[in-house]
């Protein structure tokens, strides 16, 4: 997926870089974009192919300053509206992804064994921690490293030895780092072998058949990521290597005049998820934004930026963890609340795997749940982790599969920065007008060195707290604060707890935010300067119950107010704590 991450441009045209764990960041960074080192900017007018195929063509277009910098009310892509072009594509093949379809009629799923050739090359098709080929579902397994002979490869093959429990698929789709190779919707097939009408072995060539076998070629998305100053992020999941074009207009009746902003072509390696940046969002509270797939346009939807850094004012927050049912219609009430934000804040699905084509499918499956989908689309997103989302009950950095997890993790959400150049993670740190919002991560090194979080990413909490100017600054962690918590929770490691809840209730202005528990409650955990009110938002979704919790934070106040409501899936209100700013201190 790629990542972004210029600012907006100041006054006096200089560019800032937002650094990892730190979506917000500021330092002064010139973009040489052309690479002739003469210049910061790429002129819309340079007749170099190589740094902007179409100017000033595009640029005129949306009277457009394609310059490598960031005008507050243009809306940019920050990099010099280029398109990159389609991938080279190798002669032997690296990634492998094969996509089938079961249908839903009765007993059309399967749990015999099925196998996939192509060519020479056979594979077992099973998802590991994964119930495949169940009614309706979509699953997609990727294998890296195939070493295939691009050309050797001529017919797709699918069969059983052993077919008693018949499956009906609907389609198939393979795919060659990225390029379509094979669909297929096949009428009336069967595998299995105890009546007349089933095969146990299908065999056809290669070829794009048909365009897609899933209901649109974008399979999921959009969704809006974690927004910053002036700008906002998109991301977006296609069946394979597309042209992904996203445009943006003050109104919607506007964008079909308007160029895009950003062309992307998603690639395997982040199993076709991709995100944009867009900057220059200043000039209106909300825009309209579409995308077109190879030519097809998809949308209208809205793009919100976000506020000026420190500007006040009245927010709506909503946060929640734990996720596990097949319906979830806790997220429509939490749509009507429209929030500006919410936050995911872990065990976001029950994968409990670290298997990489296993939580693929999880997040997929989850992406995709009603009202979900559609709150994703709406409201700007933010999430972190907690063990059944990371790699399993309770695990902690020792834990198999967790490079796994943090990869497709960075694959299916928008946070904008993910740990530190030098240290792996989920954690980051994001700002919000006067909000600060810092989402840890109590997985990736819990346990490894004594502490829930590791000492270096508690090393940057506190520094990045302590330097931040936030009225009201929320830190968010899967697992409770407070040491009456579960041995899952900080409650395992009191040094540690005593030392991070005591500094930073030394900072001022923290409000602790937490889920896991599979209940929702609001109470103060002691420390040195106040105590400091944690509360735990839990489940969403998990065994028919669901709670949320509301953040009604209002800065324009003399003395600026933080109202949490717990509120239960029938929208009744449980439960209420109004905190002044004055008494975080």
């Amino acid at each position: 997926m790629l990542l972004l991450l210029l600012a907006c441009a100041t006054d006096e045209g200089g560019v800032h870089v937002a650094g990892p764990g730190d979506s917000d960041s500021a330092g002064a960074a010139p973009v040489d974009a052309d690479g002739d080192g003469a210049d910061a900017t790429v002129d819309c007018d340079d007749t170099d192919p190589t740094v902007h195929p179409d100017a000033p063509e595009q640029c005129d277009a949306r009277d457009q300053d394609c310059d490598g910098l960031v005008d507050e009310d243009i809306p940019s892509d920050g990099a010099g509206c280029v398109d990159p072009g389609p991938p080279v594509l190798p002669s032997t093949v690296d990634t492998v992804q094969i996509t089938i379809e079961t249908a839903t009629s009765t007993n059309a799923d399967s749990d015999d064994p099925l196998y996939v050739c192509l060519g020479d090359w056979c594979e077992l098709i099973n998802i590991a921690d994964w119930d495949d080929r169940e009614l309706g579902n979509f699953d997609v397994l990727t294998y890296e490293e195939a070493g295939l002979a691009r050309d050797s490869v001529t017919g797709f093959q699918i069969y059983t030895t052993d077919g008693p429990d018949r499956w009906h698929p609907m389609g198939f789709a393979v795919s060659f780092d990225g390029e379509g190779v094979y669909t297929r919707s096949p009428e009336d097939l069967y595998i299995g072998d105890e009546a007349s009408n089933e095969v146990t072995e299908w065999s056809d060539a290669l070829g794009n058949h048909d365009d897609t076998i899933w209901p649109s070629p974008l399979t999921h998305g959009p969704m809006n990521g974690a927004p910053f100053a002036g700008g906002a992020r998109v991301w977006l999941r296609t069946d394979r290597t597309r042209r992904v074009e996203l445009r943006v207009a003050v109104t919607a009746a506007d964008l079909p005049a308007a160029a895009p902003v950003a062309t992307r072509y998603p690639g395997p390696a982040t199993d076709f998820t991709e995100v944009i940046d867009v900057f220059g969002l200043a000039g209106a509270a909300e825009w309209a934004y579409d995308l077109t797939l190879d030519g097809v346009t998809y949308g209208p939807w809205t793009l919100v930026p976000g506020p000026a850094d420190g500007a006040p004012g009245v927010r709506r927050v909503a946060f929640g963890s734990c996720t596990s049912d097949q319906e979830q219609p806790i997220f429509e009430q939490i749509r009507a609340a429209e929030p500006d934000l919410f936050l995911f804040v872990g065990d976001n699905h029950y994968g409990n795997t670290g298997e990489l084509n296993a939580l693929r499918q999880q997040y997929r499956w989850a992406h995709s749940r009603s009202g979900r989908a559609e709150l994703l689309r709406e409201t700007s997103i933010y999430a972190t982790w907690d063990d059944h989302d990371y790699t399993g009950n309770d695990e902690d950095g020792s834990a198999e599969g967790k490079e796994e997890a943090l990869r497709v993790f960075t694959e299916y959400w928008a946070n904008g920065a993910y740990g530190l150049p030098e240290l792996e993670g989920v954690f980051s740190a994001h700002t919000y007008g006067d909000i600060g919002i810092w989402l840890l991560d109590g997985r990736y090194w819990r346990g490894l060195d004594g502490t829930l979080l590791g000492v270096e990413q508690e090393a940057w909490l506190l520094e990045s707290v302590a330097a931040s100017p936030a009225v009201f600054k929320l830190v968010v962690g899967g697992s409770q604060f407070n040491l009456d918590g579960s041995a899952d929770s900080w409650a395992s490691f009191p040094a540690a707890q005593a030392r991070v809840v005591d500094a930073l209730s030394e900072i001022g202005g923290v409000v602790l935010l937490s889920g896991d528990i599979h209940t929702s409650e609001i109470v103060p955990v002691p420390a040195s300067a106040y105590d400091v009110p944690e509360l735990t938002s839990s489940p969403l979704a998990y065994n028919g119950t669901a709670k949320v919790i509301y953040l009604d934070i209002d800065t324009t106040a003399p003395d600026p107010t933080l109202t949490a409501r717990i509120v239960d899936g029938d929208g009744e209100e449980l439960d209420r704590w109004d905190i002044l700013r004055s008494a975080l201190e």
